[in-house]
């Protein structure tokens, strides 16, 4: 059985019957995006102007809000794993849209002077960004940096059982 059968109803295995898929969503309803890896996210930047790059991996994005822009990763880590409240734990597929304008509290892709990181966007009482992790582990500490550029909001997750 494919995943976006077991979630979506898509790709029916041959021994379903019709009635058990007769009300799945169409194709339609979805978008298909490339799932990248971390070194490709500069390619996805929308500062990047390079040329682009063979996706080999796809997923089914369910999100209405998704655009053409829309790309998945998978998390790395633990930094965004926390026991309370929306958890990230490492292997869950984020969907990511470059397009929509970051606020604070919301789950962003960043590019920081060590690299790209998935961390909250927030806002100090001086109304300066910086990035913060969700684990609230003393090792996980929020990123302070003149220089963040949001490239992309986290608009959903996927997360296997």
């Amino acid at each position: 059985m494919s995943i976006e059968w077991l979630q979506f109803g898509l790709n029916s295995p041959r021994w379903a019957t019709s009635t058990e898929t007769e009300h799945a969503p169409a194709l339609g309803d979805y978008r298909e995006i490339p799932i990248i890896d971390w070194p490709q996210i500069a390619q996805f930047d929308p500062l990047f102007q390079g040329e682009s790059i063979p996706m080999n991996e796809k997923i089914l994005c369910p999100l209405s809000q998704a655009s053409a822009q829309t790309f998945a990763l998978r998390v790395i880590g633990d930094s965004m794993a926390t026991p309370y409240g929306r958890s990230y734990p490492e292997g869950m597929i984020i969907f990511i849209d470059p397009t929509q304008q970051a606020t604070p509290g919301q789950r962003v892709i960043a590019k920081t002077d060590k690299g790209y990181t998935f961390k909250e966007l927030a806002e100090d009482e001086f109304a300066e960004l910086y990035l913060r992790p969700l684990n609230p582990n003393p090792a996980y500490q929020p990123i302070f940096e003149a220089h963040i550029h949001v490239c992309g909001v986290v608009i959903g997750g996927f997360q296997a059982e």
